[in-house]
């Protein structure tokens, strides 16, 4: 873990902890905090919310719908 970005480690915390994983408002390009996807146990579903996404990644599904929609995706496929 990088020890100059405040609170990744906490971060990094949360994401193993996590029941699902939505992310939101990232490109999935900056680095470290890129990285903590890494965290997320297996079988966690992952949701990428980005309308023109510039990754293409299996282990997550990719919403390209408007945030509250995607987030309501999210929560009915919970």
């Amino acid at each position: 873990m990088d020890k100059d970005v405040p609170l990744l480690e906490k971060a990094a915390q949360k994401v193993a902890a996590a029941a699902m994983l939505v992310i939101i408002g990232t490109s999935m390009q900056v680095y470290p905090a890129a990285n903590l996807i890494q965290y997320v146990k297996n079988g966690i579903p992952i949701y990428f919310v980005d309308p023109k996404p510039a990754i293409s990644k299996n282990y997550c599904k990719i919403l390209t719908k408007k945030t509250l929609n995607s987030i309501n995706i999210c929560i009915s496929e919970v």
